[in-house]
């Protein structure tokens, strides 16, 4: 019986989460398709580190740009817009018959005056911003900003050095962006790289495969975290689970023992013992 209720209970447990989750995202879906907003024209690019490297090292250096005192991720921006906008571009040119004005009316529905509604011959990058590997820099400035806050200026004297000397030994990593938010002009720039980035699995983007995809509202970015990767999310997303497994079995492994240890208890001492008559018999 204890182990019955146990279980229906960890069963509506999880269907609470389940209806929980499933409602937020309706809602979600449901603002985004009312408001715009940065991210109906945004969307996001991760960028290996080996490419980048082989691209500062190839294109940066030998190219002139490190020569010129132009900054490395300043001259990567340029680059990138300038790939990004001719590749999409011709893309969408050779599949004119797929990207009509038909076809980009009725998939940006969040435009409001039709008569607005026009294909573009190209399309054009409004901005990039780009997220680093920058987790430990970021920390240590909100370790600072709390030492200021409650007036430990000695406390915020030794993190500045530690900023020093994280900024001294890791400039190199913590300049390298890892992740790019590309901002389109106009919305049909944003369903050309989607769907482009889902058919066309031959597409290069600066030296790496051209995979975007949709772009999280700028106020739920978590900038420090932008340079965990797909791998690290599922190697956390397993050990999330297999921790929650073990949980679970030592829940029902403990209400197991608990549950047998009434039933010896039952029949060691049944309730149909006639306490009375042992009391007459033995006395108390």
């Amino acid at each position: 019986m204890i182990a019955t209720l146990g279980l229906f209970i960890c069963l509506v447990y999880l269907q609470v989460i389940r209806s929980l989750r499933q409602g937020a995202k309706i809602k979600s879906l449901e603002w985004d398709l009312s408001t715009i907003t940065a991210g109906d024209y945004t969307v996001e690019f991760n960028i290996y580190s080996n490419a980048y490297k082989n691209w500062k090292q190839n294109e940066y250096i030998q190219g002139g740009a490190f020569s010129d005192g132009i900054a490395p991720v300043t001259a990567y921006k340029k680059a990138l817009i300038a790939e990004i906008e001719s590749t999409l571009s011709s893309l969408m040119m050779q599949k004119r018959s797929t990207y009509d004005d038909h076809s980009l009316r009725r998939k940006s529905t969040r435009r409001v005056h039709e008569e607005q509604k026009k294909v573009f011959d190209t399309i054009q990058v409004a901005d990039i911003i780009f997220a680093y590997d920058n987790s430990n820099l970021i920390n240590l400035l909100k370790k600072r900003g709390t030492a200021i806050a409650n007036l430990k200026f000695d406390e915020m004297r030794k993190v500045e050095k530690e900023i020093d000397v994280l900024i001294n030994d890791e400039f190199d990593k913590l300049t390298e962006p890892v992740s790019a938010f590309i901002i389109f002009e106009e919305e049909d720039g944003v369903i050309v790289a989607l769907e482009e980035s889902e058919t066309n699995e031959d597409a290069q983007i600066m030296g790496q495969r051209m995979k975007f995809k949709p772009a999280t509202e700028p106020t739920n970015i978590i900038w420090e975290n932008r340079h965990i990767t797909v791998i690290q999310m599922y190697l956390r997303l397993i050990f999330v689970t297999i921790i929650s497994g073990i949980l679970l079995a030592l829940s029902f492994w403990a209400i197991f023992l608990t549950q047998v240890k009434a039933i010896n208890a039952d029949s060691t001492f049944p309730p149909t013992t006639d306490c009375a008559a042992i009391e007459t018999n033995y006395g108390t």
